[in-house]
């Protein structure tokens, strides 16, 4: 066992791959600093740093009251710039977000996990942008979650997803292999829309729109459908009741609703997979709270949330809560990164390399935690790709977004 030495002689247990150590005890304080780092086999010469000593893969551990989650919860996920990363990587750790923001944790005797949450509130904000160097607090969280701002163009893609979504649902529509408006519920949005591959389906694709949960409808993405389509999988789109007409756990209720339905018409594996807001929502489907019925559960495959949306806590600093409505109690239960994923789960959650910081440290966040509470994570992101194309990817057969959605 290897003891924190933040938190010795009391310290939370640290597992590094499988392998036990045991923290040496803490050193008398008149020793000079030299002797003190010397007398510890295997330490680091910087006394705040220890280096497990028989680890032979040893890596240094930096003990700020154990924020190292990863290494509190055992190996870590990757998180990479379009590759696989190992399963802890000192230039891209993870728990570099948390740092500034628990700071302040030992001196108000705030727990690690009180930190995670319910959030540092002090200053400006709960956490720092990944990215900024040193450590800079978001003053406008509007604009931290403003996204067409930032792109260039961005007034084009709305236009041109439509006109690529009706020619794409008008040939299957002409080929007679795709199924329109299927009814999942009462509501006049709970209308859903299923493509067929020209054989019979290998499994089942459910894709979730985004819009900040306000904007959309399914209409916009029928042409993201055609890459895991030509692979051979049925892909269903739904529509879904928009804030604030709904709240984002009712909201939840109804994609729930929608997977059970597209399920009911398609057989094998389901992959869900979803954009932005529609990203939050299958990882929401994905949890061990899950609104989906068991046995839809236990027919879950992978979840790919793309740029999505995990700790909803900062969006109620943000102009556009006056629609959701978000309050803390429903920010705590409905953010996917806080709560616990089924058993068994796969996830890769894909971001643009060019998007904004949050989006990256949120993609980070679910795949980090989740991954030491027992899923298989991925984070990939995708270089030279912001929120709006990202997602193009999905009409390419060949692509490796296509492909890990619908292998």
């Amino acid at each position: 066992m290897l003891r924190c030495i933040g938190c010795a002689p009391k310290g939370a247990v640290l597992v590094d791959g499988g392998a036990d150590h045991v923290m040496p005890p803490r050193l008398p304080k008149d020793l000079p600093k030299p002797a003190r780092a010397s007398a510890i086999p295997g330490a680091s010469a910087r006394p705040n740093e220890v280096i497990a000593a028989n680890n032979k893969d040893a890596r240094r551990i930096r003990p700020l009251s154990c924020i190292n989650m990863r290494r509190i919860w055992g190996a870590g996920g990757a998180a990479d710039r379009g590759t696989d990363a190992g399963p802890f990587d000192n230039r891209r750790d993870p728990d570099r977000q948390f740092r500034l923001a628990t700071r302040g944790a030992e001196r108000k005797s705030v727990s690690t996990e009180d930190v995670l949450r319910k959030g540092m509130r002090d200053g400006a904000g709960f956490v720092t942008m990944a990215g900024r160097k040193g450590g800079r607090m978001i003053a406008d969280w509007d604009d931290a979650y403003a996204n067409a701002p930032h792109i260039a163009d961005a007034d084009m893609f709305p236009p041109l997803w439509a006109a690529r979504a009706a020619e794409f649902a008008s040939d299957r529509r002409n080929a007679r292999r795709a199924q329109f408006d299927v009814a999942y519920g009462e509501g006049e949005r709970h209308r859903l829309d299923l493509f067929l591959p020209d054989g019979a389906a290998k499994g089942l694709v459910v894709f979730v729109h985004g819009g900040y949960w306000m904007r959309f409808d399914k209409s916009l993405w029928s042409h993201l459908a055609e890459g895991p389509m030509r692979r051979g999988w049925a892909v269903a789109l739904p529509s879904y009741t928009l804030a604030p007409a709904v709240r984002i756990r009712e909201i939840g209720g109804e994609i729930a609703a929608a997977v059970t339905s597209a399920a009911a018409r398609v057989d094998g594996p389901i992959t869900l997979a979803g954009h932005s807001a529609g990203g939050h929502l299958v990882a929401r489907m994905a949890c061990l709270d899950s609104p989906l019925p068991a046995f839809v559960r236990r027919r879950l495959a992978r979840v790919a949330p793309i740029s999505g949306l995990f700790d909803l806590r900062p969006l109620m600093k943000t102009k556009m809560n006056e629609t959701l409505g978000l309050d803390e109690a429903e920010a705590l239960a409905e953010s996917p990164a806080l709560l616990r994923p089924l058993p068994g789960l796969s996830l890769t959650a894909w971001v643009g390399a060019d998007e904004r910081p949050e989006f990256v440290r949120q993609s980070e966040l679910i795949a980090n935690i989740w991954t030491g509470l027992g899923a298989a994570t991925r984070c990939h992101r995708e270089e030279g790709r912001h929120h709006y194309d990202v997602i193009a990817d999905l009409s390419d057969l060949d692509s490796p977004m296509s492909a890990a959605l619908a292998p």
